[in-house]
């Protein structure tokens, strides 16, 4: 058998490097490096001092980084790459610049695992969205810049960019954060912006970002007609879904339509199962109860029985139901199962989910989501224990992330826990392991 030591082992005899720091913060360590990054132009020394925070909570295996970045410079003469090594709460690195710089960089082209905020003035996230090389600085760009509300000059840089940058990618990016901004002029892009027959990836971003947009009369004609016929199936799902957001007269209509007909493996189906949730009408309950019954594909299953969870919360039967599939052996239903019982703030399933506790099949991330899930329910938000528990128009990411809105540093947060379990326990089964063979 071969551990952990061994494939370090073999990492350092074919490199002649040392590897020990690098496994003991990226893997036998938790967590990952939060910066918080600011510059200023010494203009009589012609320097830029970069100052670099790192802002993670330490504690248990979360510790301090030691990171080596690329960090590039450019002026008017040019951009200019140099090295440095992170590896304190604090430091300024002085670097020199010619005159003042048009863009500064940390972690070109983003190949850092991190997260970091960078304070830049409005201008140079311009200059960074238009110019920078890597697709991952101008990625950072559009989010940065998608902070600035009510700023026309940033709508129309992100409807430029939504036009023509040559990285998908980005463009999608672009797409979502024009959703994000609001306001007729995003609205008029991103409807433009259908009429380009860009790739599926972009497209469906694109009519995703139009379910921003309510009490938009054009918005949901349009989704309507991308629902219903389109090239793209990916764009038909996103319109569907945008619909069930929107919550428009027409919308129930055109999700059952979509839910009886094919199409391949469902797609379309499964994406309607899911937005009669965000929908919120209890007239597709009986249709939600028969696509989540044994024996239908299992992917409309789960999704039928993540949108179960948002409707007709005082109806014990429906919660009764759902409890019924916790003991099934497919993953993705019990996962199911589990979160659409937290979010119905029906404590009736407590004693369903402790016994599922304490079954002896449950897989490494199972047993925390649902000791959550039984804690939401003993605690509801708000004190009543029907509540929405705050899923209200939540998609069914929000759902599988146990029924919360949360922030991407949140997300990252509960990963690092999870992670950070993980380790321990294969360190133990480590210990358990046989001695290797002589």
């Amino acid at each position: 058998n071969v551990v952990t030591a061994d494939l370090a082992k073999a990492i350092e005899d074919s490199t002649h490097a040392n590897v020990d720091q690098f496994f003991s913060q990226w893997l036998y360590g938790a967590g990952g490096p939060k910066f918080d990054l600011s510059y200023a132009y010494d203009d009589e020394k012609h320097q830029v001092m970069l100052t670099v925070k790192q802002t993670q909570k330490v504690e248990g295996r979360v510790g301090r980084f030691r990171v080596p970045v690329e960090v590039e410079i450019t002026t008017a003469s040019g951009p200019k790459l140099y090295n440095v090594t992170v590896s304190k709460d604090k430091q300024t690195f002085p670097l020199p610049a010619e005159s003042a710089p048009l863009m500064v960089l940390f972690d070109k082209g983003g190949h850092v695992l991190k997260s970091a905020e960078f304070h830049k003035e409005k201008k140079e996230w311009l200059y960074q969205l238009k110019n920078a090389a890597d697709l991952a600085d101008r990625a950072d760009a559009v989010v940065a810049l998608g902070n600035m509300k009510n700023d026309e000059e940033v709508v129309a840089a992100l409807g430029e960019t939504l036009r023509s940058d040559k990285a998908w990618g980005v463009r999608a990016t672009a797409a979502d954060t024009l959703g994000q901004l609001g306001g007729a002029s995003a609205s008029k892009l991103l409807l433009a912006a259908l009429d380009s027959h860009d790739g599926p990836w972009v497209r469906n971003r694109v009519v995703s970002a139009l379910g921003n947009f309510k009490d938009d009369t054009t918005v949901a004609a349009k989704l309507n007609s991308v629902a219903r016929q389109d090239d793209s199936y990916r764009a038909r799902a996103a319109a569907l879904q945008a619909l069930g957001r929107l919550k428009g007269p027409n919308a129930f209509a055109t999700l059952a339509a979509a839910v009886a007909a094919d199409s391949p493996d469902g797609f379309l189906r499964n994406a309607a199962l899911r937005s009669l949730g965000s929908l919120g009408d209890d007239k597709g309950v009986p249709l939600l109860l028969q696509w989540s019954a044994v024996g239908r594909p299992i992917d409309s299953r789960a999704a039928a029985i993540n949108s179960l969870a948002r409707l007709q919360k005082d109806n014990k039967d429906i919660t009764k139901q759902i409890a019924a599939y916790l003991t099934e052996p497919h993953f993705r239903i019990r996962m199911a199962a589990i979160y659409a019982l937290g979010g119905r703030g029906d404590t009736t399933a407590i004693p369903a989910l402790e016994a599922l506790l304490k079954s002896d099949d449950l897989s490494i991330e199972m047993a925390p989501m649902i000791k959550g899930q039984i804690a939401r329910l003993k605690k509801p938000t708000d004190g009543n224990p029907g509540a929405n528990h705050g899923l209200g128009d939540a998609d069914e990411e929000s759902i599988e992330a146990g029924g919360e809105k949360l922030t991407t540093e949140q997300r990252l947060e509960k990963l690092e826990h999870l992670l950070q379990e993980m380790s321990e326990r294969l360190k133990s089964m480590e210990k358990r392991l046989p001695p290797p063979k002589q």
